[in-house]
């Protein structure tokens, strides 16, 4: 097993002007009031735009909300991994440089941009200087006798083919993607198993009761298989409760991305108390149609193993509270890019215990918000799992959010160049290298 981090897609794409090294770039805006009106371009020395960043962009259509006078949505936080960008050669005097810009051209309420090069962060630029031409800042990406360029030890090239791995989309150089080799995963052939996690019944007699330690529910058909016409049922189990109260464990009525209502998501209502981190986990088992669930909540996973993915949508926060996910022995797990959260990786006693997750930024989206830089990808390639739905709090006063999950694993195609880890490869071709 290996863990191999890549940028699904590419981003940006330069002229035979630029060459040789590269130093990664990413750039975080935090606006938290009036984000609407707000917006960034970035730009190369030759002054072609590579990007821009403006609140709500990451939707199909953006709307009113992105670089207008008029908008609703007062905050935006993300931050935009734009890759690799090539050392300027040193017969070319102008930088790459950002633009900070205004819908009424005047300086920004609150809100502040940040790039990082190589590690390293900028200063603060909050955007007080805003008028009609905007506030223009240089950032240097050139080579300063640092060894912090994408082709360092950082940045490893395995199939020596000039292309790191963050961007080499095959690592091995044997003509199948990464996604295919690792995940079992084609882009143009995506006929795999999905969960849907509706009309969930509790088993009587398990654990200490409905919504307490032990519990077990029964999803019945819930594995969308269309490999064959076997019926499995998913048995949720509640394996850990630290200071927190299911109020819902699904709640099939919630709000959802592709629907007023998403019945096929997992949307439990939590209240979270105390400080630090408290949460509860969740072990699903896909297991044959009818299996029985014994008088000690014991039952047996099914002999056909699943590789199951999805996604866990609008996590956001606040200063005194994030909304966080772990999830434990994951295949693999990615961001979207640009993205509000950040990765979590926990390495703790016991092998069941290692994994990683996720955490929220501190801005928080009214409703159910389908805002694509709140949302995570996860995989498992097994008939048992765990994820654990947490909360990062500072403060005693509780707090009830609700959590969302969709089990489709092809939802990384909709993904715009995510951030992708595999951390358990599938190598089906058998070559070592996933």
């Amino acid at each position: 097993m290996r863990k191999i981090t890549f940028i699904l897609g590419f981003i940006i794409l330069f002229s035979s002007d630029f060459y040789g090294q590269t130093k990664r770039v990413k750039i975080t805006v935090d606006w938290s009031d009036q984000a609407h009106e707000n917006l960034v371009e970035v730009r190369d020395p030759a002054d072609n735009l590579l990007l821009t960043i403006c609140n709500n962009i990451e939707t199909a259509v953006p709307d009113d909300n992105c670089f207008n006078t008029t908008g609703t949505e007062n905050t935006y936080a993300a931050t935009y991994d734009l890759g690799c960008l090539p050392i300027v050669p040193t017969n070319i005097t102008k930088e790459f440089y950002i633009i900070l810009k205004s819908a009424d051209n005047l300086p920004w309420n609150s809100g502040s941009v940040i790039v990082n090069v190589a590690g390293d962060d900028s200063p603060i630029y909050d955007g007080s200087g805003v008028d009609a031409t905007g506030e223009t800042h240089d950032f240097i990406v050139r080579d300063d006798g640092s060894s912090l360029f994408c082709d360092s030890d950082d940045f490893p090239d395995s199939d020596n083919d000039g292309v790191i791995d963050f961007v080499d989309q095959d690592d091995d150089n044997d003509g199948i993607l990464d996604t295919q080799e690792g995940l079992e995963l084609n882009q143009f052939d995506c006929l795999v198993p999905s969960l849907s996690f509706e009309d969930g019944e509790y088993v009587l007699g398990t654990g200490l009761g409905p919504g307490l330690l032990g519990a077990v529910y029964r999803f019945e058909n819930a594995v969308n298989d269309d490999f064959n016409d076997d019926d499995y049922d998913v048995l949720l189990k509640i394996v850990e409760i630290d200071n927190t109260i299911i109020e819902i464990l699904d709640d099939d009525s919630a709000g959802g991305p592709d629907d007023p209502s998403t019945p096929a998501f997992l949307q439990s209502a939590l209240t979270f108390t105390g400080t630090g981190v408290p949460g509860v986990t969740y072990e699903f088992t896909i297991v044959d149609d009818g299996e029985l669930v014994d008088v000690d909540g014991n039952y047996n996973p099914s002999a056909n193993i699943f590789r199951i993915g999805g996604t866990t949508w609008d996590c956001d926060g606040t200063i005194d509270f994030q909304e966080s996910v772990r999830y434990y022995n994951p295949s693999a797990f990615g961001l979207d890019n640009p993205t509000s959260l950040t990765t979590d990786m926990y390495d703790e006693p016991g092998e069941d215990n290692d994994g990683a997750g996720i955490t929220a930024g501190t801005a928080t989206y009214n409703g159910f918000s389908t805002n694509t830089i709140l949302r995570s990808y996860f995989q498992f390639s097994n008939n048992q799992f765990r994820i654990r739905m947490q909360l990062k709090k500072t403060t005693t006063a509780s707090q009830t959010r609700l959590y969302a999950m969709s089990f489709t694993q092809c939802d990384i195609f909709d993904y715009k160049a995510p951030t992708l880890t595999i951390l358990q490869g599938k190598d089906t071709d058998g070559d070592l290298v996933d």
